[in-house]
């Protein structure tokens, strides 16, 4: 393989690491939105804490809500995965958001590992790439 295949083919690892930190940033902000609204859950269920019976506004989406009562402030029904739902007191529902919660740190934290893995190697590859072509004009 001569230098200029050689450069080539480190010009192309340079994109696809570059593509792939794109990717894991955009990984990372879409899970820093399911940490904050989480979070917003959690919040939500600490304040309707001895609510029961008060009228509430149920989000039915894209800006629509209904006026309701709150039957229950200490029964929650929580989505377990595949559509299947289940009854959950607050503080066990409370409970799962942390597991999601700590899930999600610790996915982020490898994710973190990765990008930094990759910008190392991008720095490691970018001066020898600018070098060659830039001497090469």
């Amino acid at each position: 393989m001569n230098k200029e295949e050689e450069m080539q083919e480190k010009a192309i690892q340079f994109e696809l690491l570059k593509q792939q930190v794109e990717a894991i940033e955009k990984q990372i902000a879409e899970l820093e939105a399911k940490t904050s609204e989480l979070t917003m859950v959690q919040q939500s269920i600490n304040e309707i804490k001895g609510q029961r019976g008060k009228e509430i506004l149920v989000p039915m989406g894209s800006g629509v809500f209904l006026k309701g009562n709150l039957a229950s402030d200490s029964e929650m029904l929580v989505e377990l995965g595949a559509n299947v739902v289940a009854g959950k007191s607050a503080k066990e529902t409370v409970a799962v958001i942390q597991k999601q919660l700590k899930e999600i740190d610790r996915i982020k934290d490898q994710m973190r590992e990765d990008l930094f893995k990759f910008i190392a190697q991008m720095e490691q590859l970018e001066p020898e790439i600018v070098k060659y072509y830039s001497e090469k004009k």
